[in-house]
Formats: structure tokens, sequence, C-alpha cells
């Protein structure tokens, strides 16, 4: 155990780097669909009275979109029998938001009053631009052989880092369909990653890299969509 902790104290300044590097890596999803939801809200009254459209899914799905004064909302509807049947029924906010506007904004954009429909279907088309992705990721293949709690060594043909949770590396088998196919192991534990922590931070970086394009992409469209919402934005704050 004394080696084990020496070894710990030996790789502390790396592995604290690692984690620095790993929190400037998060990608969050939710920060983003916040702002471009108050840039929507901008425009309200969104409509000055209840309109609706459905959409069909396929043959046993069918989304209706309402669209009030402050708020979009969604029914998703199952047709058995020949009868639709409303399952779930929400007001659309953050990612949900920006899902829906960007998966059926156009057929969101009648639904809207005529004054504002040229600014609300150009946030539509700026919001499709955004870069989206759940997550954001890096993965290398190999042979990567874990000490696991317990002292059980596993191996794996597959590492990855996420910017959903950069601060931990997951090890996988994507063909083993049983219950230890995968293993998820913290940046700081030094007994299980000390023989890839190279590796871990050439992936690091090239995440920190590729959340830096995503973020610099959406922030140049979040300053786009300020800009088409501006005149709104002035005549909202001068309204008593």
């Amino acid at each position: 155990m004394g080696v084990i902790r020496k070894r710990i104290e030996e790789l502390k300044p790396r592995v604290e780097r690692l984690k620095a590097l790993a929190w400037e890596c998060r990608y969050d999803r939710w920060a983003l669909a916040s702002e471009v939801e108050t840039i929507f809200s901008v425009l309200k009254p969104f409509s000055t009275r209840r309109n609706s459209v459905k959409i069909s899914i396929d043959k046993e799905k069918i989304l209706e979109y309402e669209v009030g004064r402050e708020n979009i909302y969604r029914k998703t509807l199952y047709i058995v029998s020949g009868n639709a049947y409303v399952v779930d029924s929400e007001k659309l906010r953050d990612v949900k938001f920006v899902d829906a506007i960007r998966a059926h904004g156009e057929e969101i954009i009648p639904l809207v009053r005529k004054k504002i429909a040229d600014v609300f279907a150009r946030l539509v088309a700026l919001t499709e631009e955004l870069a989206w992705e759940e997550f954001v990721q890096v993965v290398r293949d190999g042979e990567f052989t874990i000490l696991l709690r317990g002292k059980e060594m596993g191996t794996y043909q597959h590492a990855r880092i996420t910017s959903a949770y950069p601060a931990e590396v997951h090890f996988e088998n994507p063909k083993d369909i049983s219950s230890r196919n995968s293993v998820s192991v913290f940046i700081d534990d030094v007994p299980a990653l000390e023989d890839y922590y190279d590796l871990i931070e050439d992936m690091l970086l090239e995440l920190h890299r590729k959340v830096s394009e995503a973020k610099k992409r959406n922030e140049e469209i979040l300053r786009k969509m300020k800009e088409v919402v501006a005149p709104h934005a002035v005549a909202r704050a001068c309204t008593p």
C-alpha cells in the first residue's frame, strides 16, 4: 500500500492538470437551450389565440403542437383501432423546446402571429444551425487492461471520453452482451489509469478542440439570433 500511495502522490500534479483540462471540456446543452429559449421569448406573445398543428410521425404516432401567448405545448397521441389517445402533454422548456424547434420549427411558424412570423422563421433557421449534439466525444480503439476494484483485471477494446462526463474514462467491449461489458473510471484513479495518462491527455486535448469549436460556432449563431430580435427587444423595453 505504501508503494501505491507514493505513486499517487508522484502523479498528483499531473492528475490535477488533467482534471482541470477535463473541466474545460464540459459541454452544457442545458445552458445553451436556456439562452435560445430566452431569445425566442422576446417575441412574446407568440400568438393571441391558441393555434395547433398535428404532425404524423408514423401510422401509430402523432405529435400535436399548440402555440399560446406565452408558451409552446406538445401532445403525443397514439392511434389505436382508429382512435387517437393522448399519452403525453407538456409545455416545452429548455432542451425539449430547442429539440422541437429544430425538428418541427417549419410547421410551428404558421401558428405564431403574423407580426412576428418572419423573425420567428429566421430564429428557427438559426436554431437548426446550432451544434446540438447531446455530447461531444473522443474514442480510441485498442486493448486496455484496467485494474478494477478488488484487484480484478478487466480488458476492453474501446476507451471513450465525453463532454457530458469529461472527468471519467469509459472503457467498453461493444460486442460483449454481458453485464461487465463496460466500466467508468475517474481520472484520479491512479492505480487503474497510471499506464494510460498519456492517452487520456491526448484524448482530452482532442475533446477540448472539438468542444471549443462547437462553443465558438454556437456563440456566433447566438449573436446572430440576438441581432434578429434586437428591434423587438428595444420595443419591449420601451413599453410601459
